[in-house]
């Protein structure tokens, strides 16, 4: 099934993008990433980026690194959700701050060892991608590639082997429907406790739908959500796993919204 922005969302990117734009991906860089008892920070000056790891926000870094080019902490859903960290915390993952009309010729990635605070793989990429998600162990990139410049919101999910620096082939798709077309804005997310499985609620124009992405064994699910007349309630959702990852809630300003099995897919309206 096609997915598309919903027109309330589409009608807000179109008039924050220049005058003729179409509506575009880019979700822009986090201010900062707080991971347990540190916050990582980013400050671009000129064509150099400075990594910065704190105590919280304002403290003075406890350690920090001065990187060429202009990078910022990837940005997950267009509430301003960061990411970039592994599981493990041993791995930080910057994205390039560089924008394109509607979509990037070329993108880039700055993997980082925590510990070090240096820069151990510089990634660049023909086309526009960006962060998605990493393997508990940080060992896999996984990007969102948005291809098509007509309609600059339809997206695949790709993998980056991060141990041999290749971008694999094949995009990671729903194998129940590997021809579906995915477009749609992000606007929620969470994650297994163990890392594993992100669960992405995306806003779409027919019904919004939540993206499963298991990034140990590389496989996705789409699983659709009822067509509904209030969009607005999924654009400011929260995602929450309850019974012990058995379940997911999906829950809306005004209460429940929808329940989604995790080992079925099988979606079932709130109680």
């Amino acid at each position: 099934m096609r997915h598309r922005l919903a027109l309330p969302l589409a009608a807000v990117l179109v008039a924050l993008a220049p005058a003729g734009a179409a509506a575009k991906p880019d979700l822009g860089p986090a201010a900062a990433l707080e991971a347990g008892k540190v916050v990582y920070t980013t400050a671009v000056a000129g064509g150099r980026t400075t990594l910065a790891v704190r105590p919280s926000r304002a403290a003075k870094p406890l350690r920090a690194r001065t990187i060429p080019g202009r990078w910022g902490i990837p940005v997950v859903t267009f509430h301003g959700e960061a990411g970039g960290l592994s599981r493990d915390g041993r791995v930080l993952v910057l994205a390039t701050t560089r924008r394109g009309e509607p979509l990037r010729a070329r993108s880039g990635f700055a993997v980082v060892d925590t510990q070090r605070v240096a820069v151990t793989r510089r990634i660049d990429l023909p086309g526009h991608f960006s962060y998605d998600a990493l393997s508990p162990n940080g060992r896999t990139l996984f990007l969102v590639e948005n291809f098509s410049p007509a309609e600059s919101l339809t997206y695949r999910v790709r993998a980056y082997d991060l141990r041999t620096g290749r971008l694999l082939p094949q995009p990671i798709v729903d194998k129940r429907n590997p021809a579906e077309v995915m477009s749609g804005m992000p606007s929620a997310r969470v994650e297994s406790a163990n890392g594993r499985k992100v669960f992405t609620l995306y806003v779409s124009q027919e019904h919004p739908f939540v993206h499963l992405l298991d990034t140990v064994t590389r496989t996705a699910f789409c699983i659709d959500l009822p067509p509904t007349t209030d969009m607005t309630a999924f654009e400011q959702a929260t995602l929450r796993l309850e019974n012990g990852g058995r379940t997911l809630a999906i829950r809306g300003p005004a209460g429940p919204l929808h329940v989604v099995d995790v080992n079925t897919l099988r979606v079932s309206s709130a109680p």
